[in-house]
């Protein structure tokens, strides 16, 4: 640095590819009236949401039914990742999921589990955060993919909500 230059905040940012935008997604299972977004395309209208969420339209919130959403294409496309973009703020009782599980196929009806991945859940309050799970996996070639991820059922002894139900916020999802 210059002298007499004052260093500033770093900036954190993250960059995605989506190599397989989906034709189409539905989610089976209904986010929270409060926080449903613009329904299933707001996981793949490649628009990363922020802090702001009262009455944001950039995420999917969920607390009494699981994210299971399922992602269609015209034609076969081969995978090998997901991303899924979540929020995690331990203050407002957003949590990581307990789980998330891939399926994929290419008949609606007769899909295979492909992976599942159990992220790690705080041990204590931790900041704000944007927490992508990246889930890796050998390749396949699929039409459809429907991902299923579970919110806490209950919040952790050192939580001040302890034993009420964790919210799951997903704003984004990302297939390659």
């Amino acid at each position: 640095f210059k002298p007499g230059w004052i260093t500033s905040k770093l900036l954190d940012n993250h960059f995605f590819t989506s190599a397989h935008i989906p034709d189409s997604a539905m989610n089976l299972l209904p986010p929270h009236d409060t926080q449903k977004g613009n329904g299933a395309t707001t996981l793949t209208d490649q628009v990363k949401g922020d802090f702001d969420i009262a009455g944001s339209d950039k995420w999917l919130g969920f607390i009494n039914n699981k994210m299971e959403t399922i992602f269609w294409y015209t034609d076969s496309v081969t995978i090998s990742n997901i991303i899924v973009g979540t929020m995690v703020n331990t203050g407002g009782s957003i949590m990581p999921p307990v789980s998330i599980m891939v399926w994929g196929g290419n008949e609606k009806d007769k899909l295979k589990k492909i992976k599942r991945f159990v992220p790690e859940q705080p041990s204590k309050h931790m900041p704000a955060a944007f927490i992508p799970y990246e889930i890796s996996f050998a390749p396949v070639s699929v039409k459809y993919v429907k991902i299923i991820a579970e919110p806490v059922s209950k919040l952790p002894q050192w939580h001040h909500g302890k034993g009420h139900k964790g919210w799951l916020y997903v704003d984004e999802v990302f297939l390659n």
